[in-house]
């Protein structure tokens, strides 16, 4: 397996790992000219980046409703949550050593400045980022395979 396909294998790994959540989340960042290319059939200008980062938009508040939490199943699945940042609320990171994976939250600062996290879920706080809700409100669906393609 190339590099491609070990960073888009750990994608899968984390999408499948988080499926209860598909609807409640959005992956952003480098992966999103990737997903759009390959699954979305949408033309995208900007370079593929190969990254073991996956940068997950959640809303302040991410509701379990009879659902395991994101921390449950992460832990699970065999990722490793760290914590880094304030000791007020650390933003949990989540590692998974084969392949190589790093899964990070982030959610709306809103009002004045100040919190750079917030525990969005019992066991996950978020980093807080100003404009995040352009990304939570603007999204645009994609069916993404089980496999490689």
């Amino acid at each position: 397996m190339d590099a491609r396909q070990t960073h888009l294998a750990s994608l899968l790994k984390t999408l499948e790992v988080l499926k209860l959540y598909l609807t409640d989340i959005v992956i952003i960042g480098g992966w999103v000219p990737l997903l759009y290319r390959m699954y979305g059939k949408l033309p995208c200008r900007h370079p593929t980046l190969l990254t073991r980062d996956i940068d997950v938009a959640v809303p302040r508040k991410l509701k379990e409703s009879g659902r395991p939490t994101i921390d449950a199943l992460l832990c699970e699945a065999g990722y490793i949550a760290r914590f880094y940042g304030s000791e007020f609320a650390p933003v949990t990171k989540y590692e998974l050593s084969l392949p190589m994976t790093e899964v990070e939250f982030l959610t709306p600062e809103v009002g004045r400045p100040g919190k750079p996290s917030l525990v969005v879920q019992q066991g996950l706080t978020a980093q807080a980022l100003r404009y995040l809700p352009i990304l939570l409100e603007n999204t645009l669906q994609i069916r993404v395979a089980d496999s490689l393609p």
